[in-house]
């Protein structure tokens, strides 16, 4: 049997049977998606993809990125800002990812196991990484992202020995069990404290009025959500990329009924906004954004990811995925750490064994207490 690698730049090029094999799993992987991705992609970012065939029958697909760091502030607020970011410039101002950057969890790759063995599919993996650096363009580093620490293992005993591996922030994850049916059966699981902080929280929206918006509001109302969501993604202390001001519309023009998009207003303005992919039986959190000014008072963030677990438990969803950051108040709305590991090398040998040794500044991570809010 013969396996292959097709490189693909544009995502209207992707096989015919991409979505019953590569994206059967994951919305994320999907054509609509990649192609939504592709037309609304941070400045420094550009989407590749990779088939994977055994013989002529496909087997497997993969998102690639290239982020080029040359023009973007990675560190945002850090007070040796100037001095990080002239060292990611020199040491590494450029990555390849197998995966999507965009979103937490493994949401890179997929492969059909009954016709390829695990080993096999990671040597195509690598293949696909070779072929834009031999045939596109080369980059400082190459990361796959994401994975639990079973297939991390498996995929850097697999690769060539000069790939590290590395802990990243945890993904927090909320189970939703079968029994609650409803918003009040959640909360009824909580100890007493958690309970009356949320309804405290809630209590303090006043008359937000919730509303989940069309194609055409979210067309009409795309400068103030951009600006909104940067209201967040500048305040972070370690930015990668900054998605543009089109982005939400273009997801939501692809996806439809999978990509939501909600806002709390008040006198007809908007405070906040929050988004969900409806990914099967899964809700994956994606960007959201808030009024600072406000944040506080009327506790919007917190509002806010109290709202998505209400909308998976009406949704009748299995877990809702909150991703990677504030993981702190997540765990005071029940969501769990699931571990996370990164699998990356430098191009320059020296500098990679420098890597080897500096690995945890990949991913800046913070001390924070997992709390217990269910009985």
């Amino acid at each position: 049997m013969n396996f292959r690698t097709e490189l693909i730049l544009n995502a209207n090029e992707l096989p015919s049977k991409w979505n019953s094999i590569v994206a059967k799993n994951s919305i994320l992987l999907s054509t609509k998606f990649l192609k939504a991705l592709q037309e609304s992609q941070p400045k420094n970012m550009q989407n590749y993809f990779a088939a994977f065939y055994k013989d002529e029958i496909l087997i497997g697909g993969a998102l690639l990125q290239y982020l080029d760091f040359k023009k973007h502030e990675i560190f945002r607020k850090s007070s040796f800002l100037n001095l990080n970011n002239l060292t990611v410039k020199f040491f590494a101002n450029s990555v390849l990812i197998v995966g999507n950057n965009l979103v937490t969890g493994q949401n890179g790759f997929y492969f059909d196991l009954n016709l390829i063995s695990k080993i096999e599919a990671i040597k195509l993996l690598e293949e696909s990484t070779n072929l834009i650096q031999q045939k596109i363009k080369k980059s400082s580093l190459i990361l796959l992202k994401d994975y639990e620490k079973e297939l991390s293992e498996t995929i850097k005993s697999n690769l060539m020995k000069d790939f590290n591996s590395f802990s990243v922030q945890p993904n927090m994850i909320l189970e939703l069990k079968q029994n609650w049916k409803t918003f009040d059966d959640y909360l009824e699981n909580f100890t007493t404290k958690y309970r009356t902080r949320a309804k405290s929280a809630i209590k303090k929206l006043g008359k937000i009025e919730k509303k989940e918006l069309t194609l055409a509001e979210i067309k009409e109302n795309q400068k103030i959500l951009y600006l909104l969501y940067l209201n967040v993604a500048n305040d972070a202390d370690f930015n990668t990329f900054i998605i543009p001001e089109n982005h939400f519309f273009t997801v939501k023009k692809h996806l439809k009924d999978n990509f939501k998009v909600f806002a709390y207003f008040e006198n007809g303005e908007i405070l906040s906004f929050y988004t969900l992919f409806i990914n099967h039986e899964d809700v994956d959190t994606y960007f959201l954004g808030y009024d600072k000014i406000y944040q506080k008072s009327k506790q919007l963030y917190l509002n806010m990811l109290l709202d998505m677990v209400n909308f998976g438990i009406l949704n009748q969803k299995k877990n809702i995925i909150f991703g990677r950051t504030a993981l702190e108040i997540k765990s005071t709305i029940g969501a769990k750490p699931q571990q996370i590991f990164g699998i990356v090398k430098h191009q320059n040998s020296f500098l990679n064994l420098i890597l080897a040794k500096s690995i945890s500044n990949l991913n800046p991570s913070k001390p924070w207490i997992a709390r217990q809010p269910f009985k």
